[in-house]
């Protein structure tokens, strides 16, 4: 019998990659040599052991001979495994193995066609400030987007559509049946406020129904910050300086603005979102428009300090909160 094989390879980048392949087994009549290609889903440039065994044939006393893509790469008695690595992405290597035992002639093929898949997510419902150039993150309760972006190819070199595919999708051990199938390359979830990481999972058929490839992603939950910035009265909000621990007052009236950082929803002055500053322990309001913004005055001749204290919560999440406090200095204009 003759089998022939192709290897699918799946990688996801978040900030992690997976990497996975299929072998498809085909039946010929005459042979009784099987290769064996280990890991079984290796990934592009990868080191790949590829291994034979008969039922038959006693092949620690056989020849055996090896070539890739036509060329001879190794030969020796009883030979039974050789190492090398795999092409890039689409690059598609043939494996030959024979083996001779007195009038014994045995042969068996396969053909390793690396892949690649990437796996990207994001929070949907996260705030970020404006000039904020890293990933939203996400926090308790918050909604998350897992995507699939698939580069497979068939056994002739065209890539699957990611229509073509079928997933299964799991979710920290368990099968989302119901939200997996054909085309099903993306996922929609909502953090549950007790787990401090979810582990997504998925795995990947052809449209033989053939396993081509698994993997998945562990997603950590964060707690949103608090950070201070000042907010100059021509300039705008001073974004390049956060401020922290104590600060003077050089002028008579400071505008402090709160970005919380990961707070959900995305809309900072919704009204899902609270924010409670206290100045010295005691409640200071705040305009309802622009609730993240307190504006401190200092009285001439009168110094001293003053610590300002915000905590930002969602009522409707249960864990979601984020504190921060800042010590004001004032000289006594």
């Amino acid at each position: 019998m003759k089998n022939n094989y192709s290897l699918n390879f799946i990688k996801a980048i978040i900030p992690i990659f997976l990497f996975s392949f299929f072998i498809i087994a085909e039946a010929q009549t005459n042979s009784v040599l099987f290769i064996k290609i280990s890991p079984e889903i290796p990934g592009a440039y990868e080191e790949v052991t590829a291994s034979v065994s008969s039922p038959s044939v006693n092949l620690d006393i056989a020849s055996i001979s090896w070539s890739l893509d036509g060329k001879k790469f190794s030969s020796n008695v009883g030979q039974k495994s050789i190492t090398f690595k795999t092409k890039g992405v689409g690059e598609k290597t043939t494996v030959v193995a024979t083996a001779t035992l007195g009038n014994t002639f045995l042969s068996d093929t396969a053909t390793i066609n690396p892949s690649e898949v990437d796996i990207l997510w994001e929070a949907t419902d996260i705030y970020t400030p404006p000039f904020y150039k890293g990933k939203a993150l996400p926090t308790s309760e918050s909604s998350i987007k897992v995507t699939i972006v698939p580069s497979v190819f068939k056994s002739n070199g065209v890539a699957y559509k990611t229509s073509e595919l079928s997933y299964k999708w799991s979710r920290n051990g368990e099968i989302l049946g119901s939200l997996s199938g054909r085309g099903a390359s993306t996922l929609s979830l909502k953090n549950d406020y007790l787990k401090r990481e979810e582990s997504i999972g998925v795995e990947t058929r052809n449209t033989s129904d053939v396993k081509i490839g698994k993997g998945g992603v562990i997603i950590r939950i964060v707690d949103p910050k608090i950070l201070f910035y000042e907010k100059n009265p021509i300039l705008g909000v001073l974004y390049n300086k956060s401020l922290f621990n104590s600060i003077n007052l050089s002028n008579e009236e400071l505008s402090l603005v709160a970005e919380p950082y990961f707070i959900s929803p995305r809309d900072k002055t919704s009204s899902k979102i609270q924010y409670t500053w206290s100045l010295n322990g005691s409640p200071v309001a705040t305009n309802s428009k622009n609730p993240n913004i307190l504006v401190v005055r200092q009285q001439t001749g009168v110094g001293g300090e003053a610590n300002v204290s915000l905590e930002v919560t969602s009522p409707s999440k249960i864990l979601l909160s984020a504190t921060n406090n800042l010590m004001l200095n004032f000289k006594g204009r």
